[in-house]
């Protein structure tokens, strides 16, 4: 957790001083109990070993973490700000899901 607003702007901004696109903070619920809390309340229609963890997303607009394949149940809860968001019915190859993900130099 960023208690420090210094520490997350220092993670957000590259070497060159432009804002990185997005910062994924997994494991959320296990460093702060309400989200753990909220989970519980929220989603105890689902099994217990059915839930792995909450992850807070921070991006920049036009930010993101491109197309993927999730090989889990994931449930999206925007707080604030503006989002697009796509769900693909059609499936992508491991490969087009590296080459959208990592950048090749």
């Amino acid at each position: 957790p960023f208690v420090d607003t210094n520490q997350l702007n220092h993670l957000l901004t590259r070497n060159d001083g432009t804002i990185a696109s997005t910062l994924v903070v997994n494991d959320v619920d296990r460093w702060i109990p309400d989200v753990s809390d909220w989970m519980d309340y929220h989603f105890d229609f689902l099994p217990r070993w059915r839930r792995d963890d909450a992850q807070v997303s921070l991006a920049a607009r036009g930010g993101g973490i491109g197309p993927h394949v999730d090989n889990y149940d994931v449930f999206l809860v925007q707080t604030s700000g503006y989002r697009e968001w796509e769900i693909g019915l059609e499936p992508i190859s491991v490969q087009d899901e590296y080459d959208n993900l990592v950048e090749t130099s």
